[in-house]
C-alpha cells in the first residue's frame, strides 16, 4: 500500500540535504529510509529471503559491469593483462611478449 506525503512533507523531503531520506516513528521508536524504486529494484534481491539464482546473479553482476563502464571499448585493453594466460596464448591474440625479466603470466602495469 504506497504512502501518499502532503505537499508540505514532500517539500521538506526534496529539500533536504540528506539522501537517503530518512524518517522516524517516535511512537514505535523506529527509522526507515526512503529509497527511488529504481534503486530499490536494483538491490531488492539482497532483503529477499530466496537465494539469488544464477542467472539473476550473472545478470546483476552484468548490469553492475556497465554502470561502472566495463564494456566501454577503451576497457578492453585490460583484456591483455590476464595473469592466467601464458605467453604463447597472448602471441596468438597478438598481446605482445612478456616484457625482459617478466615471467609469462605476470601482471604488471606501468
Amino acid at each position: 500500500m504506497p504512502i501518499h506525503l502532503t505537499e508540505a512533507q514532500w517539500a521538506d523531503v526534496t529539500q533536504g540535504n540528506e539522501v537517503p531520506v530518512r524518517v522516524c516513528d517516535p511512537a514505535q521508536s523506529a527509522s526507515f529510509v526512503l529509497v527511488r524504486a529504481d534503486v530499490y529494484e536494483r538491490f531488492k534481491s539482497l532483503f529477499e529471503e530466496d537465494p539469488v539464482t544464477e542467472q539473476e546473479r550473472l545478470f546483476h553482476l552484468q548490469q553492475f559491469g556497465k554502470r561502472a563502464g566495463w564494456d566501454d571499448p577503451e576497457m578492453d585493453v585490460y583484456d591483455d593483462l590476464d595473469p592466467r594466460e601464458d605467453t604463447a596464448s597472448r602471441s596468438q591474440r597478438g598481446g605482445g611478449s612478456p616484457r625482459p625479466g617478466q615471467r609469462p603470466g605476470d601482471c604488471t602495469v606501468q
